[in-house]
């Protein structure tokens, strides 16, 4: 469930090489955080931020330029893990040194025994009863005469949901990191099978894992005054203002192109060239919009 979501036309050596160009939180140690496969995101080796409820969790964060994982990646991440303690993938930490099987097999305890952290989801039903996933959660500091201003922004999308029951369900998901489909066998296997609570209005998400069981709740009240959680930090790796306005070569821009785009949409180096062009062409490369410009080139090409 990893080197399948890769470019097809970039190897783990290139991918790791292009990860180490961007940039992350200065307090950020490379070394203990592991790379989320095919993504410029490195999720935290270790729970942290004890005793946090949501909204300040997710704030916190936030301000100190992390974030808490998305449902999908951090049910990546968890799958991931689980491969490469059993040998099937590999892992790499932040600096791209590859992560021994015996730290994979440390991890693996870590994320399905011994985890209680939230996850970056609100749910929320609109006028028409649809139910939208609230996440990308964000605060960008904006310079106004009178000082700065926070200015808040998420990203809302209509949930995808396949199993709308609260059940045991495999270790398949979509790309909103939902189950697929419920077990076959209604009961919990470690590596098979964890439990889902599914979404409701107003509700967030967390998973937990100890030696019994491992769950995705995603149907729990933010402001439940008893129940503060810990975190798995994540953070974005993010394209240098020097490279982006001095760089011709476009391989530096890919991991965030690719970035939340679904695999059979991925684009290819030719029609990643062909963007540059028109990004240049069009004056906004000296203007620091190109990954925006060239991102929604790319995407109308793709989707129509």
């Amino acid at each position: 469930m990893s080197d399948e979501i890769l470019s097809r036309e970039q190897s783990v050596e290139e991918y790791l090489r292009r990860l180490q160009n961007l940039e992350f939180p200065a307090t950020l140690d490379r070394s203990r955080y592991v790379v989320v496969h095919g993504k410029n995101l490195l999720i935290a080796r270790e729970q942290s931020d004890n005793g946090l409820y949501f909204h300040a969790a997710r704030e916190g964060l936030v301000h100190e330029g992390y974030r808490l994982p998305k449902i999908d990646v951090f049910m990546r991440h968890y799958c991931n893990v689980q491969d490469a303690a059993l040998g099937k993938t590999e892992l790499y930490d932040g600096n791209g040194r590859k992560i021994e099987k015996g730290e994979a097999e440390s991890l693996w305890d870590r994320v399905s025994t011994d985890c209680r952290i939230w996850l970056d989801a609100l749910f929320q039903k609109n006028r028409q009863g649809h139910l939208f996933m609230e996440s990308d959660y964000q605060i960008k500091h904006l310079k106004q005469d009178y000082g700065w201003l926070g200015q808040i922004s998420s990203r809302k999308v209509l949930l995808e949901m396949p199993v709308q029951k609260d059940c045991y369900v495999d270790l398949e998901f979509n790309v909103q990191g939902m189950p697929l489909r419920c077990a076959e066998r209604q009961k919990y296997v470690r590596g098979s099978t964890l439990q889902f609570s599914a979404p409701a209005d107003k509700s967030v998400a967390w998973f937990s894992a100890n030696s019994g069981e491992s769950s995705l709740f995603c149907h729990w009240n933010p402001s439940n005054s008893g129940f503060p959680l810990q975190v798995f930090r994540c953070a974005e790796g993010k394209v240098s203002r020097a490279v982006s306005q001095n760089s011709n070569d476009f391989g530096q821009y890919e991991i965030e192109l690719q970035d939340g785009v679904p695999e059979e949409r991925y684009f290819s180096q030719t029609e990643m060239a062909q963007a540059l062009h028109f990004a240049e062409q069009s004056g906004h490369k000296e203007s620091g919009k190109v990954l925006d410009v060239v991102r929604n080139f790319l995407m109308s090409r793709n989707l129509t």
